[in-house]
């Protein structure tokens, strides 16, 4: 039997200081601290995903998901990205 780990399939993918700049802003725009806390981890799991996805060469647009749109990160639990 072959068991593979999780680790052997995960590929690092680097959080660069812009991302956490633009994480930290969209949490700063939240009412509360749990809030901020969902926004901030969402925008950093975007964002990876963002980058991952243009490292294979697939295309994408972050300015068109509700990640990206103030209201919806204030009013729903969101992390979206078009591709």
């Amino acid at each position: 039997m072959i068991t593979q780990t999780l680790t052997d399939w995960s590929v690092p993918m680097p959080i660069t200081q812009e991302v956490q700049r633009i994480a930290q802003s969209f949490a700063r725009e939240q009412p509360g601290q749990t809030k901020a806390q969902q926004v901030y981890l969402n925008t950093l799991a975007v964002c990876s995903v963002n980058n991952y996805l243009r490292i294979l060469g697939i295309p994408t647009d972050l300015s068109v998901g509700n990640s990206w749109n103030p209201v919806m990160r204030l009013a729903e639990d969101t992390a979206d990205l078009r591709v």
